[in-house]
């Protein structure tokens, strides 16, 4: 009997191992035959798109708006809708970013009745009604098989445009194949804004700070710091590295950190002591890893450079970017001067000039309800909100036609994205992806 036993079960491990060969070679095939299908398409047409996408870019600039002003009457109504908003709705994120599935929520007096969750089990229940894809994972074999037209699916990407062409090519490619309704990005125009940092960030550290600007300055000890890793991941990466070490050479007191310069560590707490070992600079240079790459403005802006105390130096999206989202008179851009040599300069001028210096923090004494984009939500809170047939944030949208959705409706609002590649590309600035072609790196979308 124990012999028969072992035999039955050897023959049902060799079973399961079959199966999960021929599992494996057909997803191998198909995602062959996918990749091929999609290379020919590219090959013969998608050329040709891509080159009428790259004339456009030019002709639009920075997006400019008026600053939202909510009338007693909707503010009135946006209340009634949120003390009603108790059905609960499901976000399901079917694709985590970059597999990290940590835990998200709303508050459901602020975004109405959602539960965020990775269970794609949850799919077909009655009250799923978004479901989110991250950009990186994207494929033919990690989608559903079946489509549900209730549901919104929501593109999901918080990195660059040209960092998604440059590490992400086939990803961009099954774009051109899998239709979504929505977007929710970093970018001020997607549908849902997923932000590092907004108005809420700054204005917690208005309502939190209790020193003057005397107490402020007696704490800088240093003058200037740069911390960063990504050295080469994109073209914009490895201009940045070139322009630190420049700057570095002036001699006005830059140190810089991070796996780019010999893996020197800044602090051994980076969760609990960064921001507080940053305060102790004047300057916190804020370069990012693409260059006019539209709304791309990270943590290092709002939380190593604002929350520390530390004057941002930035470099990345444009200027009118920064001022569409930042507490004005907060940063100081590099593209203001003709060359680094000019910023060197005028960052010594401010290093011994107390009162200059200290000009860069008078938005702390502000009301936070004079920031740009104040009572805006963004992200989960936002698609939450639209679950819910709240759609009041698409106020803050450059882009915004009420005609299409109203800022409430009965229900989801219908959406659509037309065409994601033009989306995420067509509205873009030429030097964002300009060094994407130079360097040849194109060729590896087909």
């Amino acid at each position: 009997m124990h012999s028969l036993n072992k035999h039955v079960l050897s023959h049902m491990v060799y079973k399961v191992l079959l199966l999960f060969i021929i599992i494996t070679l057909l997803e191998v095939y198909i995602a062959s035959f996918w990749t091929n299908i999609t290379s020919v398409h590219w090959i013969r047409g998608k050329k040709q798109k891509w080159s009428s996408i790259r004339q456009r870019q030019s002709s639009y600039g920075p997006y400019l708006s008026d600053p939202v002003i909510i009338s007693p009457e909707i503010q009135a109504e946006l209340n009634r809708r949120l003390l009603n908003a108790t059905d609960e709705k499901i976000i399901l994120i079917y694709i985590s970013g970059f597999g990290v599935e940590d835990r998200k929520w709303v508050d459901k007096k602020k975004c109405g009745n959602c539960e965020i969750t990775y269970d794609r089990k949850l799919i077909n229940d009655e009250r799923t009604g978004a479901v989110v894809f991250h950009y990186d994972r994207l494929g033919v074999l990690n989608v559903p098989w079946k489509r549900n037209p209730r549901h919104l699916y929501v593109l999901w990407t918080m990195e660059s445009t040209l960092t998604m062409l440059a590490i992400g090519n086939l990803q961009v490619k099954f774009m051109e194949y899998f239709k979504f309704n929505a977007t929710l990005t970093y970018r001020r125009d997607s549908d849902f804004q997923a932000q590092y940092g907004n108005s809420d960030t700054v204005a917690s550290i208005i309502k939190t700070n209790n020193l003057t600007l005397k107490e402020i300055y007696k704490r800088k000890k240093k003058v200037a710091v740069a911390v960063v890793s990504d050295c080469d991941y994109t073209p914009g990466a490895v201009v940045r590295l070139k322009q630190l070490k420049e700057l570095s050479d002036y001699g006005f007191g830059l140190e810089c950190y991070g796996s780019c310069f010999g893996g020197k560590i800044f602090t051994d707490k980076p969760f609990t002591g960064f921001d507080g070992f940053i305060s102790e600079y004047k300057f916190y240079f804020s370069f990012e890893n693409s260059y006019h790459c539209r709304d791309y403005i990270t943590e290092k802006f709002f939380v190593n450079g604002l929350k520390s105390l530390a004057v941002p130096v930035v470099w990345g999206p444009r200027i009118e970017e920064y001022m569409a989202v930042s507490p004005p008179g907060s940063f100081i851009h590099a593209d203001s001067f003709a060359s680094l040599k000019e910023l060197a300069d005028y960052i010594k001028y401010l290093d011994k000039n107390e009162t200059a210096y200290l000009e860069y923090f008078r938005w702390l004494y502000m009301d936070p309800k004079d920031l740009p984009q104040y009572g805006k939500t963004s992200d989960w809170c936002q698609l939450c909100r639209a679950m819910h047939g709240i759609n009041i944030d698409e106020l803050y949208n450059p882009l915004y036609n009420e005609s299409k959705i109203p800022i409430f409706t009965n229900g989801v609002a219908p959406r659509t994205v037309d065409d994601t590649i033009d989306w995420l590309y067509g509205r873009e600035y030429t030097e964002c992806v300009d060094p994407f072609w130079d360097l040849n790196w194109d060729s590896r979308l087909i």
